[in-house]
């Protein structure tokens, strides 16, 4: 793979593999030669709420996550967890990648992160784990 396109389409492959997720809605795709970017909603079994968005390019064929948010929520908006690298917390370990947990949002040292290991995690914290 070599161009923004692809890799959106390598997203949306790697979400429709999770049996456990029960509603996909593009907000919002884009394409730009080497460059992109996707915003989708997810309906989970739970009825919790994924909302991912990720800016990526594409550098020597490996696309790179450049600025990321999910954001994690129950049915009735509480937060249950935001994953981002927004530059807002520089005293944060490992900055600027960090977790907000929670209402409360306690925030907390985080790593790189992208749509696959968010899935794995959240499939894990509700025994979800398995792919179709």
């Amino acid at each position: 793979m070599s161009i923004a396109s692809d890799y959106l389409n390598r997203i949306k492959a790697i979400v429709l593999e999770y049996s456990w997720v029960h509603g996909i809605k593009i907000i919002q795709e884009r394409a730009f030669g080497d460059l992109g970017m996707l915003r989708i909603k997810l309906n989970l079994l739970d009825n919790s709420q994924l909302e991912m968005f990720e800016y990526f390019s594409v550098e020597e064929g490996q696309y790179q996550v450049k600025k990321y948010s999910f954001h994690w929520q129950k049915s009735s908006g509480d937060l249950i967890r935001r994953w981002d690298n927004a530059a807002h917390h520089p005293e944060i370990e490992n900055f600027p990648h960090h977790v907000h947990v929670g209402e409360n949002q306690n925030i907390l040292p985080g790593e790189a992160m992208n749509i696959k290991k968010v899935l794995l995690i959240i499939g894990k914290e509700l025994d979800l784990d398995e792919k179709r």
